[in-house]
C-alpha cells in the first residue's frame, strides 16, 4: 500500500489532479523497431481546454485504425469543450461505448469543440486516412 500526501486550498477542485496523478502507475512500452517521428517535443500529442474535463481512454479504434478518445466532466456540469489533437483529423465522429452508431461531426482545425454531458461519458472517433 502507498499513500502521497498534499497540501493545497481547500475544495476537491484544488487537489484531485495531484491525487490521480500519484495513483496512476507510468507503463511503458518499448518498441524496438526504430521510427523517425515527425511531432516535435514542444506539441502534445492531445490537449483538452477545461481541466475538470478527463480523458479516460485514448485506444486504436477495434475495427479500424481510427484513433477513439473517450472524456467525462469531473464537476457534474454541462460543458463546451475542445479538444486539440497533434494533427488534423481527416473525419471525426461521436460514437457509443462499443464504438458503434458513428455520427459525423465538424472538426475544427486540429480538433473538435463538443459538449461534454454531467454524468456522462463521450467516446469521439478521430479518422485519419
Amino acid at each position: 500500500m502507498e499513500f502521497c500526501l498534499f497540501t493545497h486550498s481547500p475544495g476537491w477542485q484544488n487537489g484531485y489532479h495531484q491525487a490521480l496523478q500519484s495513483n496512476e502507475k507510468l507503463i511503458v512500452v518499448f518498441n524496438p523497431v526504430a521510427k523517425s517521428g515527425v511531432l516535435p517535443t514542444r506539441f502534445s500529442f492531445l490537449s483538452v481546454d477545461d481541466p475538470n474535463t478527463l480523458v479516460s481512454t485514448m485506444k486504436k479504434s477495434d475495427e479500424d485504425n481510427g484513433l477513439i478518445i473517450r472524456m467525462y466532466d469531473q464537476e457534474g456540469r454541462d460543458k463546451t469543450v475542445k479538444v486539440n489533437l497533434f494533427k488534423s483529423p481527416d473525419s471525426v465522429e461521436s460514437t457509443d461505448m462499443i464504438e458503434e452508431n458513428g455520427k459525423v461531426i465538424p472538426k475544427d482545425g486540429k480538433g473538435i469543440t463538443v459538449k461534454v454531458g454531467h454524468n456522462a461519458i463521450e467516446t469521439y472517433k478521430f479518422r485519419f486516412w
